[in-house]
């Protein structure tokens, strides 16, 4: 996902925003519905990285090499994005939700 994240230039402060997108898949890598962040923060930057964040998920669509073998560890998920460790190259990570 980290290919398709796109947090505009200039973003002040969104280095320090950690956003929590729930995720729903099909069995083919495809999205079930649409990403939901899950978390909140007063800061401004929280609402760009946000929305960078569900775009991403959306753009990246579908995860073909999620194992349907596995389906019923991945198919409901946490995607979470630290715009911080971006910026020193491991910008996601991922749990079950």
């Amino acid at each position: 996902m980290e290919t398709c994240w796109d947090i505009p230039a200039g973003s002040l402060d969104v280095a320090e925003v950690v956003i929590q997108v729930h995720v729903q898949f099909n069995r083919d890598g495809s999205l079930a519905a649409e990403p939901v962040v899950v978390n909140s923060s007063s800061s401004p930057a929280f609402r760009v990285a946000a929305e960078a964040s569900v775009r991403a998920i959306s753009r990246c669509a579908p995860y073909a090499f999620l194992p349907r073998s596995q389906y019923n560890v991945w198919q409901d998920f946490e995607v979470v994005f630290m715009p911080e460790e971006m910026f020193r190259g491991t910008a996601a990570s991922a749990s079950k939700y």
